[in-house]
């Protein structure tokens, strides 16, 4: 499993869940967007209704780092007509790619899509050609 990116407690008040300000900027949402709530037996999850490109790249960039290390980047997301989005990873200090991350239309990591950390990680040591 994924370790989250972001993990804290929160107290249930009268009139519900107050999510902080602070988290919810961190992850590119300003006032008036819109949000879906997904709950899933022990879990809640909150998602943009429809993410954008600087969504997706944070959601890559978050996973990367976690993953697979600080010494990638992304390239600028495409959507393919799917509505899945592509993600380009690439060696930061060589703009090489070294892989794809592929996200759903909701922005969820399609892992079975994907390359692997083992792969990314084996590219990367790969002389350029």
């Amino acid at each position: 499993m994924m370790k989250p990116v972001y993990e804290s407690v929160l107290e249930v008040a009268e009139d519900g869940l107050h999510i902080p300000g602070g988290l919810i900027a961190e992850f590119g949402l300003k006032p008036g967007s819109r949000v879906v709530l997904d709950a899933s037996g022990a879990c809640v999850r909150v998602r943009p209704e429809c993410p954008d490109e600087e969504h997706i790249a944070r959601v890559a960039l978050d996973y990367l780092t976690h993953n697979v290390g600080d010494a990638v980047a992304v390239r600028r997301p495409s959507r393919l007509p799917d509505g899945k989005w592509r993600v380009s990873v690439v060696l930061g200090y060589e703009d090489r790619e070294i892989g794809v991350l592929m996200f759903s239309h909701h922005g969820t990591l399609i892992r079975d899509g994907s390359d692997g950390r083992q792969e990314m990680l084996t590219r990367a040591l790969l002389p350029q050609s």
